[in-house]
């Protein structure tokens, strides 16, 4: 459906998790508010955090529409430390975001993929 095969979240050094946190704050507090400071797939309010749906090690500016980059909003969900695991883990769990972010804001391919 969309040539995209989820791979699970690699655990990240201290080094690499301060450069996670480069989400810009205006950005960040958007989407929390934007998203109603609940998780997208199943409504918990706790243990928030922002996930990117196209993960930045997959993120190709010739081939998506954002604007802003990687960290682009509509590139952006908020969802719960639980959800998130899951997204990472189970490859439907990934598609259901792929698939939520299109129903939301449109294709996000500059061209379609086979």
């Amino acid at each position: 459906m969309y040539g995209f095969n989820p791979c699970p979240k690699p655990r990240h050094t201290l080094k690499k998790k301060r450069r996670l946190k480069d989400i810009p704050k205006d950005i960040r507090r958007f989407v929390y508010e934007r998203d109603n400071k609940c998780c997208v797939r199943c409504g918990n309010p706790h243990n928030l955090q922002l996930h990117h749906i196209i993960t930045k090690g997959r993120y190709d500016p010739r081939r998506y529409n954002f604007k802003q980059g990687v960290h682009d909003p509509r590139n952006l969900a908020t969802v719960c430390v639980g959800c998130h695991r899951k997204i990472h883990d189970q490859p439907e769990a990934m598609l259901e975001m792929l698939e939520w972010q299109r129903l939301r804001f449109g294709e996000v391919l500059k061209y379609a993929t086979e």
